[in-house]
C-alpha cells in the first residue's frame, strides 16, 4: 500500500517538475476543414502533411516557451510549401489539454496572398473558420458531390466578391 502511494507521490513530483520546466508536448491536428481547404480549394493534394505537422509543432513549442501564443481564439502563421512553392497562411486554434499534451487544431488554410486585414476585421475570416465541412460518405452518388461542390464554390465567390 505504501509502495503504490510513494509511486504516486513521485509521479506527481515528476509531473510538477515537468510542468514548471515547460515540458509540454504540442500536437497539431488537421481538422476536416483544413484538409478540405488543402485538397479542394488550394488543389494541393501532394502537400506533405507530416512535414507540415512537424514544423508547425516546433513553431508552436518555440512560441509557447516564449509565452507568445494567445490563450483565446486562434492565431495565424505563414508556411512555405516547398513542393508547390506557395506561401500558405495557417489558422490554428488551441484545442484540449490533457496531462502534458496540448492539442492544437489547424482549422483553416489559405494562400497568404488571399488573406487581408480588412477581411479579418469585418469578420469574414472568423465566419469562414467557424464553418463546418461534412464529408459525404463514399457510397454517395458522384452527381450529388459535384452539386454540393458547385454550391460551395459559388458561395465562396459570393462572399468574397464584395471586396
Amino acid at each position: 500500500m505504501t509502495n503504490s502511494k510513494n509511486r504516486r507521490i513521485e509521479l506527481i513530483k515528476t509531473m510538477n517538475y515537468l510542468y514548471h520546466q515547460n515540458k509540454i508536448i504540442n500536437k497539431l491536428t488537421l481538422t476536416p476543414e483544413a484538409i478540405f481547404d488543402i485538397r479542394c480549394c488550394l488543389n494541393l493534394p501532394l502537400l506533405n502533411r507530416y512535414k507540415l505537422k512537424k514544423e508547425v509543432e516546433e513553431y508552436i513549442h518555440t512560441k509557447s516557451a516564449a509565452n507568445l501564443l494567445p490563450w483565446w481564439g486562434y492565431f495565424k502563421c505563414d508556411y512555405l510549401d516547398e513542393a508547390s512553392g506557395q506561401q500558405l497562411k495557417l489558422f490554428i486554434k488551441k484545442g484540449v489539454k490533457f496531462g502534458f499534451m496540448q492539442c492544437w487544431d489547424l482549422i483553416g488554410v489559405c494562400l497568404s496572398s488571399d488573406w487581408c486585414e480588412d477581411a479579418e476585421e469585418d469578420g469574414h475570416i472568423r465566419t469562414w473558420l467557424n464553418t463546418n465541412v461534412v464529408f459525404l460518405p463514399k457510397e454517395e452518388d458522384w452527381v450529388m458531390r459535384v452539386r454540393v461542390w458547385e454550391v460551395l464554390k459559388n458561395t465562396a465567390k459570393i462572399v468574397f466578391e464584395k471586396f
